[in-house]
């Protein structure tokens, strides 16, 4: 008869693989340690590199307790949590139960549980997809606004007009810029990291998530970026034109002071661009463009200054050729002395009303009109009016200024009343009723020459509305 194998180790055999097994785990516990050791080492050398790059000093018994709090934390146990795949799991582990307490077969609960985790597999597959679509999405937009913003900082950084600057602007200037910096080097290394050519590479399933919240991190970086470079730039094109500013109202005050204009036509310019200076030098932009447009509009007055004599004494000549009655030649004398005296004090625009007065009485005495009678109204039955208009040589309607007796106001029309005695009045009545058509139509006239027309009956006031 075979003797029985004997299953049971004896002590040494035991103490041997305990010796052993403890080897095994103080070797591994010393590996680990220097494992742990040089990644401690590789990422304290690889902070302190990126700290100095962004221009700070870091403290490295800090980075030491944050690397330590770090790896700490990386084999620690996580509870599941509760989710629709942990309560398929349970109903999986659970199946010969449910087939006892609900009578289904554990062939057929096993197929279940594996049909809806199909589908949830597709849902997961479906939504990780989406998740990735976005980040790429985003990934490629970061990239895109990081060289525009890349680009805008060079410029500004290369930008003469910054060494122009005010100590205070140049001091902010200088504070955009370095943050903007700060903020463009953060956003660049989450790109040198995830997305070195542009688009999302070696990203794993489970580190999507932290990959999406990195981005929103990089994308925030380059929206603080661009709100310091929008400062910055502000300042460059205050200081640039506040620059040119001064530049034109040096220009503009020369132009006058080497125009040989009146005195008071200097001294206005020199008040002006003293008063402009002021503003440029405080950096109020709106009052110094509201002085060089005072300059430039001095600058065309004292222009026109220069023209208007010869423009008042060409009129006053044409007048004295033209005019046949005295009060014409008086008025035209009234005007041409008002215009010399405001262009002898250098008023532009009353010597501009007076000359426009000249145009006027010009025009007038150019003028040849024929009033006719074209009907009759009558007031109350106290007042009688013909209703007249005036027609040029080619029956053409020419516009009057008829003073309103009724309301005192000057009216610009074609037609207008002219009062009349009643026998008058009813004497053009009768030759209308005697065919419907006034045939003695003929009201007055006024010829080239004279400033008020010839009339066939006495003025005794006019209407501009019946």
């Amino acid at each position: 008869m075979a003797r029985k194998h004997d299953t049971r180790i004896d002590l040494e055999k035991t103490m041997r693989f305990m010796d052993v097994a403890d080897e095994i785990r103080r070797q591994q516990r010393r590996v680990q340690e220097h494992v742990e050791q040089t990644d401690r080492d590789q990422i304290k050398a690889h902070l302190m590199q990126r700290y100095e790059e962004l221009g700070y000093k870091a403290d490295p018994q800090l980075l030491d307790e944050a690397i330590e709090t770090v790896l700490a934390q990386q084999y620690r146990f996580r509870a599941p949590q509760d989710g629709f795949g942990l309560t398929l799991a349970k109903i999986f582990v659970r199946r010969a139960e449910l087939t006892r307490k609900i009578g289904i077969p554990v062939v057929a609960v096993t197929v279940l549980v594996g049909l809806v985790s199909l589908g949830a597999m597709a849902v997961n597959e479906i939504r990780y997809r989406s998740q990735e679509r976005e980040v790429e999405e985003a990934i490629v937009a970061l990239h895109s606004k990081s060289e525009q913003l890349t680009a805008e900082f060079e410029q500004l950084s290369a930008n003469p007009v910054r060494t122009q600057l005010t100590q205070p602007d140049g001091m902010t200037f200088e504070e955009r810029i370095t943050s903007a910096k700060t903020s463009l080097a953060l956003a660049k290394d989450f790109l040198e990291e995830y997305a070195p050519s542009g688009a999302l590479e070696s990203v794993t399933r489970e580190d999507l998530p932290g990959v999406a919240e990195q981005a929103r991190r990089a994308d925030a970086s380059l929206e603080d970026a661009r709100d310091c470079l929008a400062e910055a730039a502000n300042l460059i094109r205050l200081q640039a034109e506040l620059d040119r500013i001064r530049l034109s109202l040096g220009n503009l005050v020369a132009d006058v002071r080497s125009a040989d204009a009146p005195k008071t036509f200097v001294e206005r310019a020199e008040l002006i661009y003293a008063s402009g200076l002021r503003s440029v030098d405080g950096r109020q932009l709106d009052e110094a463009k509201k002085q060089e447009r005072q300059l430039v509009e001095l600058g065309k007055s004292l222009a026109e200054l220069q023209l208007l004599p010869a423009q008042a004494l060409s009129l006053y000549q044409q007048i004295q050729s033209v005019a046949k009655e005295p009060n014409a030649v008086t008025q035209a004398a009234q005007h041409y002395e008002e215009a010399q005296r405001q262009i002898s004090s250098a008023d532009v625009p009353r010597a501009r009303e007076a000359i426009a007065e000249l145009e006027t009485l010009d025009r007038t005495l150019e003028l040849e009109y024929t009033i006719i009678i074209t009907a009759g109204r009558e007031r109350d039955r106290v007042r009688h009016y013909l209703i007249v208009q005036a027609l040029d040589s080619d029956d053409r309607p020419v516009k009057m200024k008829i003073r309103n007796e009724e309301t005192g106001r000057v009216h610009e029309v074609t037609e207008w009343g002219e009062r009349v005695p009643k026998a008058i009045y009813e004497q053009v009545e009768r030759d209308y009723l005697d065919d419907r058509v006034i045939n003695d139509n003929f009201f007055g006239r006024k010829l080239r020459g004279y400033l008020t027309p010839e009339r066939r009956f006495e003025h005794l006031g006019q209407i501009t509305r019946w």
